[in-house]
């Protein structure tokens, strides 16, 4: 917008320009006709008082020489060099220019007449109009150039804060101090931004409190099934209790890695040792389809073990459980000067772009059926993802559909202090 304005300003100035150089080229065409006029009307011999009359109405500069007579309408005439002159066609009147005056000269009656246009006085007052345009100019460009920028400035503004509002970042609001529509539309977008983390927040503590509440009659309920005499009803009811105790445990442990003043319990690790006795541990009668790669050189990192073995199980089950039994996984490890990297890969199934956008959402899960033999309940990938938050890092996902997944997790090195 700015450049459409200095364009305009300026084929406005080249327009005027131009109509003025127009306007010299024709009146230099008659101006050879004219100064014959002008001479008779000084007369031969010349009339000082006549001559000096024409030149102040005019704006005409004049030089008279003669015998015993030297006049100047103007004393920048005994300072001026003389310039270079040629003829005008058939005339005797010889033309010239310097420093953007028009000189013409020729002689009558034994007098020797130069005519300067415009006049030395009138060149004055045009260069210090020049001036004043120019400088009116150049302040219609800055003025210009501060308001467009000031207009869109908050814009700006506006449509970063709005992206990270819209990415999850709720505690971040917009600063203005305009009291115009744009700044009652940046309090209103603070004031939306507010009121969805007071919803999220009470959500929150609801299901934390449901949560709570769930595990008593749990703990009844299990208690209770010890005395259920038939072993395969026992066994059923025993599996289905554990089942939501694991539900309730991990939405409570979703949620308090979701608080702004969590502590994690972090220590020291070897990860390619860890991660081996992981495997063996959690995983002994998968051991031949899992192919852990680890770096040659030790990758030591200070994580909470426990959360991070709870990231990395659900990780690994899910490419299990994605995966036919002829199918191994990966688990590579790699570590560069600021980041430690973890991929579990898998040749399952894969997903589509519109579930991966979806898929570490809590309580999502790509089978509409939900039947419990497809997955779980549709945290897991939401508490890993809280997880790696929680250590400062993050967790994403690669995949096609039919050609199986990537899960990369990034965890820094050197976690900043918060």
């Amino acid at each position: 917008m700015i450049a459409t304005l200095a364009i305009m300003l300026l084929a406005g100035v080249g327009k005027w320009l131009f109509e003025t150089q127009q306007k010299e080229i024709d009146y230099s065409r008659h101006l050879a006709e004219y100064l014959d006029y002008l001479i008779d009307d000084i007369g031969v011999p010349p009339d000082l008082n006549r001559a000096r009359q024409i030149s102040q109405n005019l704006s005409v500069d004049i030089r008279i020489w003669g015998d015993n007579l030297r006049w100047n309408s103007h004393a920048d005439f005994e300072r001026l060099k003389e310039p270079f002159y040629l003829s005008w066609g058939e005339t005797d009147i010889q033309f010239s220019s310097r420093h953007g005056l028009k000189f013409a000269k020729l002689d009558r009656g034994g007098y020797q007449y130069t005519f300067v246009t415009p006049g030395f006085a009138y060149t004055s007052q045009r260069g210090e109009r020049w001036l004043y345009y120019l400088a009116a100019i150049l302040a219609v460009l800055v003025l210009t150039f501060v308001a467009v920028r000031r207009l869109f400035q908050p814009i700006k503004q506006l449509r970063e804060g709005a992206a990270r509002i819209g990415a999850g970042d709720l505690d971040f609001r917009i600063h203005s101090n305009r009291s115009d529509e744009l700044g009652q539309l940046t309090r209103a977008i603070n004031t939306m931004a507010g009121d969805i983390e007071l919803l999220l927040e009470a959500k929150r503590q609801l299901l934390l409190a449901i949560s709570h509440e769930l595990r008593t009659p749990l703990t009844r309920c299990q208690v209770a099934t010890e005395f259920i005499e038939d072993p395969s009803l026992q066994h059923s009811i025993k599996e289905e209790l554990d089942s939501m105790n694991q539900l309730i445990g991990t939405l409570i442990e979703a949620e308090r890695l979701n608080t702004r003043h969590l502590k994690l319990n972090r220590q020291s690790l070897e990860l390619a040792d860890w991660l081996a006795q992981l495997l063996r541990q959690s995983y002994p009668q998968q051991l031949q389809r899992i192919q852990l790669h680890c770096p040659d050189k030790d990758c030591l990192i200070a994580v909470d073990p426990a959360r991070l073995k709870l990231l990395l199980n659900n990780l690994i089950d899910n490419a299990l459980r994605h995966s036919k039994p002829e199918q191994a996984i990966e688990v590579k490890l790699s570590q560069d000067s600021h980041n430690t990297r973890i991929e579990v890969i898998d040749q399952g199934e894969g997903m589509s772009e519109a579930v991966l956008k979806q898929v570490m959402q809590p309580l999502y899960r790509a089978d509409p059926s939900r039947q419990r033999k497809t997955g779980g309940y549709g945290l897991g990938l939401y508490l890993a993802q809280q997880i790696a938050g929680a250590h400062q890092g993050s967790l994403s996902i690669e995949s096609i559909p039919g050609c199986g997944c990537k899960v990369i997790l990034i965890l820094p090195n050197q976690p900043k202090n918060k």
